[in-house]
């Protein structure tokens, strides 16, 4: 059970990412409160999420790691680094939206753009870190009996 749960949870952070960022666009289009208190929200979601992946994740490296070739190795190296780095970049993207919120603010221009330029970089690492994981199930067999 603890091998197949990185898999198994791996979905909820990459969507709530994704969504936090179509928030986030949404509220600098718009400018309706809601929508920036929905992007707070979906951001902390996507900590949560993310860091429990990143647990399961370390479960199920630790079951594959030694029955692995060594391109398999090499790649889910790869795809570790990148994960850690989706979850420092939204974590930044997350310290940055709970100091507005305690101070009863949103992200507001110029600083809006950089905020929300951090959130689209830590959607395409994400989205990279996705790419790679399929590669190792789909590609390489890795984590399949």
């Amino acid at each position: 059970m603890l091998r197949t749960l990185h898999p198994m949870i791996v979905h909820f952070p990459i969507t709530l990412f994704y969504l936090t960022a179509l928030f986030e666009g949404l509220y600098f289009a718009f400018h309706k409160d809601w929508l920036a208190r929905a992007g707070y929200l979906l951001i902390t979601l996507s900590m949560v999420a993310g860091v429990a992946a990143g647990i399961a994740g370390a479960i199920s490296e630790s079951y594959v790691v030694s029955h692995i070739s060594p391109a398999s190795l090499h790649i889910l190296s790869t795809h570790k680094n990148f994960a850690e780095l989706s979850v420092f970049t939204f974590g930044v993207a997350w310290l940055w939206r709970t100091v507005l919120a305690l101070r009863k603010s949103v992200p507001r221009a110029p600083s809006a753009l950089l905020y929300y330029l951090v959130v689209l970089l830590g959607v395409a690492l994400i989205s990279y870190t996705g790419f790679l994981g399929g590669s190792l199930v789909y590609d390489h067999g890795v984590g399949v009996p």
